[in-house]
């Protein structure tokens, strides 16, 4: 069970990459994360869990990811994940401000993209 978050292009896309066995006490830290940024100005976000073993089934307990995905600030959540579930689950938390990826660089490039068409600058 291992994390980090970085910016992939600061200040807009914030990246989460997960590893191992994902605990409910990560993802809410790191949806804590998510909402510090969102709350000072808009935001693209990845969650990255091409490495993971497995996520907590209590998912949608988590109260700080629909508080992420109800900001208005909140722009995209990326969710990189080739799993068919993960699908399913991340409409369900985020809607449509949600798109699930299969590698890294396809969810970037598409935020890069949601970026130049928000803001008019290009990355």
């Amino acid at each position: 069970m291992s994390h980090r978050t970085y910016w992939a292009v600061e200040p807009y896309i914030r990246v989460a990459e997960f590893s191992g066995h994902v605990g409910l006490d990560e993802l809410d830290a790191v949806m804590h994360d998510f909402l510090a940024v969102a709350n000072d100005f808009p935001a693209y976000f990845v969650l990255d869990l091409t490495n993971t073993r497995s996520l907590p089934t209590s998912i949608f307990q988590i109260q700080a990811i629909r508080d992420v995905v109800m900001l208005e600030n909140t722009r995209w959540l990326a969710v990189v994940n080739p799993d068919v579930f993960a699908n399913y689950a991340t409409r369900m938390l985020a809607g449509d401000k949600a798109k699930v990826f299969e590698d890294l660089d396809r969810a970037l490039s598409f935020l890069r993209g949601m970026v130049r068409l928000d803001t008019g600058v290009t990355l």
